[in-house]
């Protein structure tokens, strides 16, 4: 049970930490090299989870499927998770 428990702070802290490289990579990657007249095109996405009712937003429809699928690839390894953490793979 520790494990499982452990593994799921280690996944967090992970997450954690790639954001906060992913910020500092694009904030030292952009400065200085920007052009005035450049134009740039920003897509952004995400997945609202209500009850059983997930609420799937995007700029675009490839944003929203690309996020459709991650939501249902986290939401499997919830369940698998789940499942292991309460030893309900016995019965299966």
């Amino acid at each position: 049970m520790l494990s499982i428990i452990l593994i799921g702070f280690m996944i967090v802290l992970i997450g954690f930490i790639i954001l906060i490289m992913a910020t500092f990579y694009e904030m030292f990657r952009r400065k200085g090299f920007e052009k005035p007249e450049e134009k740039r095109e920003v897509e952004a996405g995400g997945v609202v989870i209500i009850g059983p009712f997930p609420i799937i937003f995007g700029t675009s429809q490839r944003i929203a499927r690309i996020t459709m699928i991650l939501a249902i690839i986290i939401l499997l390894l919830a369940i698998i998770l789940f499942i292991l953490s309460i030893g309900a793979w016995r019965w299966i």
